[in-house]
């Protein structure tokens, strides 16, 4: 099981608040590859027709449908090719659904009451998150909870085909999103 994690340059100032939750600050993203650097080798281990499993999707395929958006203006067709064709599991649809009665359906709350744990320096971090999502989705499946019908979604689907307006400036330059 080869697991590659990304750090991605934003290309500007990461806001207080994505620092905060995520322990990345300007000074660990300097000088990293941006996202049209690694998105062919994102497209050769993630490839075409693939499921991406996420807690909340729609934050996390949003910002990659925004850059590869940005790299289509730019001539380069083969990231939106690529979104287009990939699905999408919502761990957080997931829980609503199976986990009625837990209050908060954030992924450490969720973790938490699955049991799930991760080494301390790797909470809230690109590769503690996957780990985390795995290990819920196991626990998930391996107990039995129902899903929903509409647990696969086309990617766009996961972002309700809201039409994405690049001047709102939303992207990954302004969480320092992390591969």
């Amino acid at each position: 099981n080869d697991i590659k994690s990304f750090t991605i340059d934003p290309e500007c100032s990461i806001k207080y608040h994505s620092s905060k939750i995520h322990h990345l600050y300007d000074r660990d993203v300097r000088g990293c590859p941006k996202f049209r650097d690694i998105i062919d080798k994102i497209i050769k281990d993630v490839p075409f027709r693939s499921t991406f499993v996420a807690h909340n999707t729609e934050a996390d395929m949003r910002l990659i449908y925004i850059e590869c958006l940005r790299l289509e203006k730019e001539g380069y067709q083969k990231p939106v090719q690529w979104f287009n064709s990939l699905k999408t599991v919502d761990t957080l649809k997931i829980a609503k659904h199976a986990l009625p009665n837990l209050e908060r359906k954030n992924l450490t709350s969720v973790s938490e009451y699955l049991s799930v744990t991760v080494k301390k320096e790797d909470e809230h971090t690109a590769y503690g998150d996957v780990l985390s999502l795995a290990r819920v989705w196991i626990k998930m499946a391996n107990n039995h909870y129902t899903f929903p019908k509409d647990i696969f979604q086309i990617s766009l689907n996961s972002i309700n085909k809201r039409k994405i307006d690049l001047d709102m400036g939303i992207s990954t330059k302004q969480t320092g999103f992390n591969f």
